[in-house]
């Protein structure tokens, strides 16, 4: 599925003109449609624009992302603006929605720096129930995405995932990367089952390793690794996130709804607050 539309959730700090670069980026040269979503929280406004009505706050919100969009906009790319009002994670899906998009492209919160990158509850909210692929950007956009870093669990929605991640940013390079827990001692000494150590753990990885290669087999990625686990996943994949040179990670996940997926929950959240990279989550 190639991208048409595109809708981008701004709310003015830092980070928000890498946002609106990255989207830029992903549309130049291509028929795409770009719609920048600005939503002002209700208490907001509120609080800080009672002497004003809301058209024209919207007015004024509308003026300034115009002409930021202006200046940033280096490829004549197709936008549209809305301002809104309400719940930034609700506004930015219903948008999204209405216009059938292809992709939301957020921001994780940051200071002025882009140092402090907090994973907030938008983005949060916006990538586990908009049940559309999220970019959320962390950091400076300076180029096109060059190593991409996909997480798998093996599932149709993971293969889903790496398609749309090949298809959007066809220049990169890809690697994939599967951690599978393997049998500590623990649980072989439990079992009685310390003489077979060696066995079983060839056994639970030639295992893997078949599931693993009949699944490459779709998605076709030349640079594969395969990660023993013995503790928990969050770590291990952390870990894996920042020793394996990349510039985005990609993520699979059913959204909230689905509590067996291996990426969903405390595992996927995780990920998408504490690596660095920037993170396209893809939830069907």
């Amino acid at each position: 599925m190639s991208i048409k539309n595109i809708v981008v959730g701004i709310d003015g700090s830092s980070i928000s003109n890498e946002v609106l670069k990255r989207a830029f980026l992903i549309a130049a040269n291509k028929e795409i449609n770009i719609t920048v979503v600005h939503t002002i929280e209700t208490t907001l406004m509120e609080t800080f624009f009672t002497n004003k009505n809301s058209d024209e706050v919207k007015q004024e919100l509308m003026m300034k992302i115009a002409q930021d969009v202006q200046k940033l906009n280096q490829f004549n790319a197709n936008v549209s603006i809305r301002v809104t009002s309400g719940k930034a994670a609700d506004q930015i899906i219903e948008k999204a929605h209405d216009l059938k998009a292809d992709l939301i492209i957020i921001g994780a919160n940051a200071k002025d720096d882009l140092s402090n990158k907090t994973f907030g509850s938008t983005a949060h909210n916006i990538a586990q129930k908009s049940n559309l692929p999220v970019l959320i950007v962390k950091n400076s956009c300076q180029k096109a995405y060059e190593n991409v870093l996909a997480f798998s669990d093996l599932t149709p929605v993971s293969q889903k995932s790496i398609e749309f991640a090949k298809e959007s940013f066809e220049n990169a390079s890809f690697k994939l990367v599967h951690a599978y827990k393997q049998l500590s001692d623990f649980t072989l000494s439990f079992y009685n089952a310390m003489e077979a150590k060696e066995k079983l753990k060839d056994k639970v990885k030639n295992q893997i390793q078949e599931s693993f290669e009949a699944f490459n087999k779709k998605v076709g990625i030349e640079n594969t690794q395969l990660i023993e686990a013995y503790y928990s996943f969050n770590d291990v994949l952390l870990e894996a996130s920042n020793n394996i040179e990349n510039d985005l990670i990609v993520l699979g996940s059913h959204g909230v709804k689905d509590t067996t997926a291996f990426l969903q929950g405390s595992t996927s959240s995780f990920l998408m607050e504490h690596t660095q990279s920037d993170v396209l989550v893809y939830v069907p």
